[in-house]
């Protein structure tokens, strides 16, 4: 790392230099920082999803990439599951990265997701709707270790450290579960430094794997500290688990602001923050302080003319139950810093960005 001598910096390649509020410092990456490309292109359909593990083409060799999944209005829900090209494992959870979906009568849901060195995901669905897929942004050639962090029975309820050896990053993990027949796993994960602790079993969000079931996988997306750092929940202790370091996107912005507070709305309402600096992605946290029942809060691409609701959530979505409880969601705000987003139950929320990608 490099160092701060009075006024003086003199940062390394992978350092970045900020302002803490008091002084300037440094805060060291585990590699360049890799901003997204935005370019907003179609890489699959109008056709039919697959019915079997099919290999599609993100277009850009090795990333991570953003993608929307449009389909027509239909009658019955779509659900989408993918992995990383050449992986052997199934999903079966329903609530994670890589298990998302359409719900009946909607149009929408977006997808995250890591590709192997070529650029290859696998993909299924479990009927045959045509769908239009558009890669909104990727991150090119960012470190893929598939390291084990983790491996063995889940500790008491609680939360506990988590070192994934990248500090101030995006990572995905890869949640497997190794439980016997007809049981599963959840786990959480949030920033370190959340001083909120409040979270149930049945939410959902980028950072959840919900009902991981026994030799399945799920993928969940979270941010490091400057010691590479984050935490992770456990819901039921004694149940075999392994984490893995999937994927490490280094240099998000680190910032704590709020963005909204007070009652949600059902409809389709924008939500902008010109303090966020234009178009980025925005890791929010979301905290229900209403609870009672599950609430659901779902989030688009600004002028987007396209309806979402529950399915199954994935990156843009998330549900928060009990009161004051919390999620996360990974979101593209657009050149005037402004996403769209909507509260089915109109549930007083807290909204705040937590790191930017851009």
């Amino acid at each position: 790392m490099g160092f701060i001598i009075g006024d003086h910096i003199s940062p390394n390649l992978n350092d970045i230099v900020y302002w803490d509020g008091t002084k300037w410092a440094l805060r060291q990456l585990a590699g360049a920082p890799i901003q997204p490309t935005w370019d907003d292109t179609v890489i699959f359909g109008p056709a039919a999803c697959p019915l079997a593990w099919t290999d599609l083409d993100i277009g850009v060799g090795k990333c991570m990439a953003y993608l929307r999944v449009e389909r027509a209005i239909i009658a019955a829900p779509l659900i989408i599951e993918w992995r990383k090209d050449g992986e052997t494992v199934d999903d079966t959870c329903d609530g994670a990265l890589n298990h998302v979906g359409i719900s009946t009568n909607k149009e929408l849901c977006y997808m995250l997701v890591i590709t192997d060195d070529a650029g290859l995901i696998e993909w299924q669905a479990n009927v045959g709707h045509a769908v239009t897929i558009t890669r909104l942004a990727y991150w090119k050639s960012p470190s893929m270790p598939d390291t084990e962090l983790y491996s063995g029975a889940c500790p008491a309820i609680g939360w506990y450290d988590l070192n994934c050896g990248a500090p101030n990053s995006l990572v995905i993990l890869r949640v497997k579960s190794t439980e016997v027949p007809i049981s599963f796993v959840d786990v959480a994960f949030a920033k370190r430094d959340e001083p909120n602790t409040t979270v149930n079993d049945q939410m959902r969000g980028a950072a959840f794997a919900h009902n991981v079931q026994d030799g399945f996988q799920g993928y969940i997306a979270q941010l490091t500290d400057d010691e590479g750092y984050m935490k992770w929940y456990s819901f039921i202790p004694g149940r075999n688990v392994t984490i893995e370091l999937a994927c490490i996107v280094p240099g998000y912005q680190k910032i704590d602001l709020e963005i909204f507070n007070g009652a949600g709305a059902a409809a389709w309402a924008a939500l902008q923050e010109v303090a966020l600096g234009g178009r980025c992605f925005a890791m929010l946290y979301v905290e229900d302080t209403d609870g009672g029942v599950a609430c659901a809060k779902f989030f688009r691409e600004n002028g987007i003319a396209l309806d979402m609701d529950i399915a199954e959530i994935g990156v843009s979505a998330c549900i928060v139950n009990p009161v004051n409880a919390f999620s996360y969601v990974l979101v593209p705000f657009d050149v005037t810093s402004t996403v769209e987003w909507k509260d089915i139950l109109n549930h007083n929320c807290i909204i705040k960005a937590v790191g930017l990608l851009r």
